[in-house]
């Protein structure tokens, strides 16, 4: 966890050099305190680094249209995190809001984060007319396309996250939640996601599904 720290000390630094140094320190402080939290198992700082390092790979390749925005929505998506909360996303916009502000941010700069933000409230009616937001959708979906070894360790860590809710109550919940993405007609929104994932999250999920159902047992279990 130590390179990832010294990566996100890095990245927040260079991200913010142009705003008010001791206002962007402090909110630095803040993010890291929030993804930190002890019922954090998988929206947490170690996700946060996945999605800038993906981030910085679509930039490199010039498919990002302002990496800044994309950048800072990263950082403050998933800032306030309550399981059972359906606010979280607009709770999160509002910190992004205040915070940017706080550290001298354009409004151009502040209104594009916002929106990136409320992006990644999968499966509600979003704008998504925002530069960037079909990467930021697929950036925030990017394990669900991993190999199934990793994509059921995240599944265990959401588990955990909602370890409150009851079993059943939560298979029900998880197994609809699962089928949404697998009735869309794509999972991801741009064609280098689809490319790469889009056929290894869709086996993902029917096998999630399959043993939610208890049709299969885990593998290596």
């Amino acid at each position: 966890m130590k390179g990832n720290n010294q990566f996100l000390g890095e990245k927040w630094q260079k991200l913010t050099m142009s705003l008010d140094l001791t206002t962007s320190h402090e909110v630095f402080e803040m993010l890291c305190n929030l993804y930190s939290g002890r019922k954090r198992y998988y929206h947490n700082l170690l996700h946060i680094t996945n999605m800038l390092r993906s981030a910085q790979i679509f930039d490199e390749e010039e498919c990002i249209h302002n990496a800044t925005a994309l950048e800072f929505a990263i950082w403050f998506h998933d800032a306030i995190y309550d399981p059972l909360s359906k606010e979280n996303e607009l709770k999160s916009k509002a910190l992004a809001i205040e915070s940017l502000q706080k550290m001298g941010a354009s409004e151009s700069l502040i209104s594009e984060t916002a929106a990136l933000v409320m992006v990644t409230a999968h499966g509600s009616k979003q704008d998504l007319n925002a530069p960037d937001a079909d990467f930021m959708h697929d950036i925030d979906l990017e394990v669900l396309g991993q190999k199934w070894e990793d994509y059921r360790c995240y599944s265990i860590q959401i588990r955990s996250e909602y370890r409150v809710v009851p079993n059943l109550l939560y298979k029900l919940g998880r197994k609809k939640v699962l089928r949404q993405f697998l009735d869309s007609e794509f999972i991801y929104r741009t064609t280098q996601f689809r490319a790469r994932y889009e056929v290894q999250a869709r086996s993902n999920l029917e096998q999630e599904i399959e043993q939610l159902s208890g049709k299969t047992k885990p593998k290596n279990e």
